[in-house]
């Protein structure tokens, strides 16, 4: 597998990915990948979405995944502010508008380095948030989402797309309680796989190879389609 360190602009500011490809270095289906929350330590190494990368381009997808604004080299407005204060100001005005701004530059900027006829996309935790914006906008093939944090966002949007979704949490997951679950899950619209992983909470460690493994499956099927 190779990894393939991207610079790329958005808004007048310079974010950071990484394309995850194998050997044969062409491909007709790119993934995006978009990250947890940066409070959380989100980042595009995350141990959910590294797992994911290597799966799928083992498998012959592109893998397109990026840090958000101030989070590593990617920029942000005001370097003088705190990476912290940065986003629980957006937070506090649950206005993250400039992350779905940058979220589309990605896709544009993804479209440019690769010629791949078919769109998936998956999004953990936060990174479903961003996704679903991107994503009601924008024609996908399928969509994963991984430990949706129901309690913060309702997701409706998501539920609405008549595409093919999967949607993973682990049974322990703080940000997302049965009940939340259930309900979430009856409304959305088919076709649609919802998966409760047992013995595991919202971030999966030592679980991440056979999530991946889940995911990657769930694209592949999708891919043939």
């Amino acid at each position: 597998m190779f990894s393939e360190k991207i610079k790329f602009s958005s808004s007048g500011l310079t974010l950071e990915g990484i394309l995850d490809y194998n050997e044969k270095g062409s491909s007709e289906n790119l993934l995006i990948l978009f990250s947890p929350h940066p409070k959380l330590g989100g980042d595009m190494m995350n141990n959910v979405l590294c797992g994911i990368a290597e799966y799928l381009a083992k498998e012959n997808f592109f893998v397109f995944r990026f840090n958000y604004r101030g989070v590593g080299e990617s920029e942000k407005l005001e370097p003088e502010v705190t990476l912290y204060d940065y986003w629980e100001r957006l937070d506090s005005s649950n206005d993250y508008s400039e992350i779905f701004k940058d979220s589309f530059s990605v896709l544009e900027n993804a479209r440019k380095i690769v010629e791949a006829e078919k769109i998936f996309m998956a999004g953990y935790s936060f990174g479903a948030r961003v996704l679903e914006e991107l994503a009601l906008k924008t024609e996908i093939k399928a969509l994963a989402g991984i430990s949706l944090p129901l309690g913060r966002y309702d997701f409706q949007g998501l539920a609405a797309l008549p595409l093919k979704k999967l949607f993973v949490w682990g049974e322990k997951d703080f940000a997302a309680g049965s009940d939340e679950i259930d309900s979430f899950s009856k409304t959305v619209m088919p076709p649609k796989k919802i998966a409760i992983i047992k013995n595991q909470d919202h971030f999966f460690r030592g679980y991440e190879k056979a999530l991946a493994e889940m995911i990657g499956r769930f694209f592949i099927v999708n891919s043939r389609q």
